[in-house]
């Protein structure tokens, strides 16, 4: 193998519109145009990352190194959240196909890599670092997988090198291959196991947009957002994130850099609204309203907290991770600070998504708690309070 390998696909981009996720709906690791993992938080949306790449260049990733390769096109197979990366290695067409098994049948957090035949030696590279990367790593073995910090059990096709804080393998010009990362020991594995998993993620997949039935205006962006929503949404307790990962800027090398791993009243609320609207999924909907019902009394001040961790509670307060941020966009932060704050919006916006719930149904689910929130509105409607920016000041 030589020794003179082009590191290209293996740095970040520049463009944060670039990068595309893969889920199961617990967690979800991003993935850049060169086929590289650059976030992932094992567990949940909120944990904190094994692979922290996209926020410093040290936290780790899973990355991809061939001679001469670079990105060619990349696509979601059909309205799947299962990822084609096609790379151009030494002149030829290569595919990475990425995804989290939201299927039955898989070891639990599954995430998978389908490498298509290389038309070129390729040397993939884990790097993982744990706890935003304020954990030292370490390797066993386990039968024919690399345990990490005895929690995460990685397999591949071929065989695994340790050395360095690196698992490595390479896939031989002309062979196909996959590797998996679990959060649980997996049995056996082979090809067709996880092309079996595969298939089913797929087939999961078209059941779930297959509830989708809007026939307006930008159908295919429609189709798209719906993707993103659905790849956001916890399944165990209904709830959906505002975004799969913390601090990336508002503006290069600002610190206008938040953590939006939480579920937000507003952003809940609205979607709901547009669910039903739309009339994609009035159970989808209605699934959103349940979560945001269910989190009375995470507040102590208000009837519901502006902001929410998955399990109904307010979320932790900001706390400033040791990590450089993105391209330099410092501090990188875990938690959020505006969870004490008062949005009155927030709390109207779940009216106005109860409302048209309940036009569309027989009965009133939650109306003690949407009563109780219109009863606070009442009250507290001339009041100044932080607005949708969440400035640190209130107003009018």
């Amino acid at each position: 193998m030589s020794k003179h390998y082009s590191r290209a696909i293996s740095n970040i981009d520049d463009q944060i519109a670039g990068l595309g996720l893969v889920g199961d709906q617990r967690t979800a690791a991003v993935i850049d145009l060169n086929g590289s993992i650059l976030w992932y938080c094992p567990g949940r949306f909120d944990r904190p990352s094994l692979f922290g790449r996209l926020l410093d260049q040290a936290a780790g990733s899973w990355h991809l190194i061939a001679e001469r390769a670079r990105p060619l096109r990349r696509r979601y197979i059909d309205e799947s959240g299962i990822l084609e990366t096609a790379l151009r290695v030494d002149g030829h067409e290569w595919t990475v196909t990425d995804f989290m098994e939201i299927a039955d049948g898989a070891p639990k957090g599954a995430l998978c890599r389908r490498f298509g035949h290389a038309p070129a030696e390729i040397r993939i590279e884990i790097q993982p670092r744990p706890n935003y990367n304020r954990d030292s790593v370490r390797f066993h073995r386990s039968g024919g997988a690399v345990v990490i910090n005895d929690e995460w059990h990685l397999c591949a096709s071929h065989p695994l090198h340790v050395a360095d804080g690196t698992i490595s393998f390479s896939l031989p010009t002309g062979e196909d291959g996959w590797a998996v990362l679990t959060d649980t020991r997996p049995a056996s594995l082979s090809t067709a196991c996880i092309d079996a998993w595969l298939d089913a993620t797929l087939a999961r997949w078209k059941e779930l947009s297959d509830t989708g039935g809007y026939r307006g205006p930008y159908r295919r962006e429609v189709l798209e957002s719906l993707r993103a929503l659905r790849l956001l949404h916890h399944r165990a307790t209904g709830g959906i994130i505002a975004a799969a990962t913390s601090s990336l800027p508002e503006t290069i090398g600002g610190s206008a850099n938040w953590d939006y791993r939480y579920v937000w009243l507003r952003d809940a609320s609205m979607i709901v609204s547009a669910l039903v609207r739309a009339g994609v999924s009035l159970n989808e909907g209605e699934r959103y309203l349940d979560f945001i019902c269910s989190s009375l009394g995470s507040s102590p001040r208000y009837p519901l907290a502006v902001l929410t961790t998955l399990d109904h509670e307010r979320a932790p307060d900001t706390t400033t991770l040791p990590l450089s941020g993105y391209q330099c966009s410092a501090p990188v932060r875990a938690g959020n600070s505006a969870r004490d704050q008062i949005q009155l919006d927030g709390y109207a916006n779940v009216l106005l998504s109860a409302k048209l719930v309940y036009e569309r149904r027989q009965d009133r689910p939650h109306w003690k708690t949407i009563a109780r929130i219109a009863d606070f509105l009442v009250t507290h409607w001339t009041e100044p309070d932080h607005g949708i920016w969440e400035e640190p000041v209130t107003r009018h």
